[in-house]
């Protein structure tokens, strides 16, 4: 997964970089737009973000393809991959609209409030209900229940709102988002997070120097990508329980098909009222004997025996000792 890591992030950075260097060289005539000192620049940060997200995704799925029972293939099948892509992509597509079909006349919360309430649906509106929409379309990806939906579907709303407001002046957004960024990646190592966001946090820096060179501009598309980015760092963590060894696999809360495998194999030991537990896991009653041996604490288990987990799909872990088999 290291080697997965560093790959992406080379080849997102490379991509963003060749991307900003065209962009700023022949910018679109629709994207120009003048910033607080009247000069007139490009507003294409966010397409050389995306970029870098796409080379990402390309390195993922060229990875999946070539080695499906891998780890990095769990990582690009899992609820956290597909959650941060529809929130990324989903936010970068409204930004991009604003910034196309923006007219500028509504500005602030209350005043696209005040023009639908007129009768005018401002692309103001439509991002923030399409905002909406698109993280509650994630939480659902994440959670089983609609309570904790909500709750992530808010924390990625309020953060792509928060970097959308920092944009304000050269490199503020970026240099925010990468602060944050760093702090998450800390908190959720070993978590799918950290993969999945890391060619977007490459991207970024491939734009910081134009950026603080005041060559372009993020505007809202690259605003609103950047803030969706760090909103599923705090939903990730909490699934995965802290910084625990998540990489690749889902750790979305509905539970996966194959809860309760594991590498290692036991050695004839049967759970108390079970039966002998030899190879894969076994039912019993309504749990999954699990292959993980845990170190002996109990002085009272026999040397010859571990102490395993037993795991009930959708209620978390639960510890059993194991007898010697007989």
């Amino acid at each position: 997964m290291v080697f997965l890591a560093i790959t992406v992030a080379a080849l997102a950075l490379t991509v963003a970089a060749l991307v900003c260097a065209s962009l700023l060289a022949t910018p679109p005539p629709a994207l120009l737009r003048t910033n607080f000192r009247g000069r007139e620049i490009p507003v294409v940060g966010g397409l050389v973000i995306v970029s870098g997200l796409l080379a990402g995704e390309v390195a993922l799925a060229v990875t999946y393809l070539l080695d499906k029972g891998g780890r990095s293939a769990d990582t690009f099948a899992s609820r956290d991959h597909w959650g941060l892509l529809v929130a990324a992509l989903g936010f970068f597509a409204v930004g991009l609209l604003d910034d196309l079909a923006g007219s500028g006349r509504s500005r602030g919360f209350r005043g696209h409030l005040r023009a639908v309430a007129r009768g005018e649906l401002s692309t103001g509106a439509v991002k923030a209900f399409g905002g909406a929409a698109i993280a509650l379309v994630v939480g659902a990806l994440w959670e089983a229940s609609l309570a904790p939906a909500l709750l992530d579907a808010a924390i990625v709303a309020l953060s792509a709102n928060i970097v959308n407001l920092l944009d304000l002046r050269p490199g503020r957004a970026a240099k925010v988002f990468l602060i944050a960024w760093v702090v998450l990646a800390a908190a959720t190592w070993g978590s799918a997070y950290v993969v999945l966001s890391l060619p977007v946090a490459a991207a970024t820096v491939a734009w910081l120097v134009p950026d603080l060179g005041e060559r372009g501009m993020l505007g809202d598309v690259g605003a609103n990508l950047l803030g969706a980015v760090p909103g599923p760092g705090p939903p990730c963590r909490s699934r995965c329980g802290g910084a625990s060894s998540c990489w690749g696999r889902s750790s979305s809360s509905r539970p996966p098909p194959s809860a309760g495998r594991s590498r290692r194999r036991s050695t004839g030991c049967r759970p108390f009222g079970g039966s002998t537990v030899s190879g894969g896991p076994r039912n019993v009653g309504r749990f999954v004997v699990s292959r993980r041996p845990r170190t002996l604490q109990d002085r009272e288990l026999s040397a010859t025996c571990a102490t395993f987990v037993l795991e009930r799909p959708g209620s978390g872990l639960h510890r059993g000792n194991l007898t010697p088999g007989g």
